[in-house]
């Protein structure tokens, strides 16, 4: 499915999550397929084309139902790879090499996310916690730029409290960031 300029372009969503092991807040999963495809309906006719979705490895990301949401409510969905920040990363993060961490990102893009057809077509919600970059924070994000080296996807990241903006930013520029010419969101999310 083509990335549509039609129409309007939501840039950070959560469709599908569940962050109920880390958090105990009511919005920490949302799982409710039928309210969640009339919402999408709903802002279909409202002019809305594409969701951006944010949730990725390990936060509860379910390709399968973003693949069922595009079909029933007709707006593309651009799924994204990556991992979030320390606390939620699972424990190969720490064993995994930042060569393996950006191939895994590189076969979700290429190849697809969890033995679907859904491929990602952004790099995120790469993450650092509040007042520092961990190490393996600093880990993940070399990995995310050397993903987005070898493919071209951009990258999003996620600060706490507005901090480490600046860190993060240097960790992907001094990785070998390189610029996307203009228009170039070829994003594709095939079924």
């Amino acid at each position: 499915m083509n990335f549509d300029t039609s129409g309007y372009t939501w840039a950070h969503e959560h469709l599908h999550i569940d962050l109920s092991g880390f958090k105990n807040n009511l919005d920490c999963r949302l799982d409710q397929y039928d309210l969640i495809c009339q919402e999408m309906k709903d802002l279909r006719a409202l002019g809305v084309r594409n969701i951006i979705e944010m949730t990725n490895r390990y936060m509860g990301r379910n390709p399968q139902f973003m693949l069922d949401l595009m079909r029933d409510s007709g707006i593309n969905v651009v799924a994204c790879t990556g991992y979030y920040q320390d606390a939620f990363f699972p424990e190969h993060v720490a064993t995994r090499s930042v060569e393996q961490l950006a191939q895994e990102m590189i076969d979700e893009i290429v190849i697809g996310i969890d033995n679907t057809t859904l491929k990602a077509g952004i790099i995120a919600e790469i993450g650092s916690s509040e007042g520092v970059i961990t190490p393996l924070e600093e880990k993940v994000f070399i990995a995310a730029a050397r993903a987005h080296n070898e493919t071209g996807r951009p990258i999003s990241t996620h600060t706490s409290f507005s901090t480490m903006g600046a860190g993060a930013t240097g960790l992907v520029a001094g990785a070998g960031r390189r610029s996307l010419p203009r228009g170039d969101w070829s994003l594709r999310s095939e079924r």
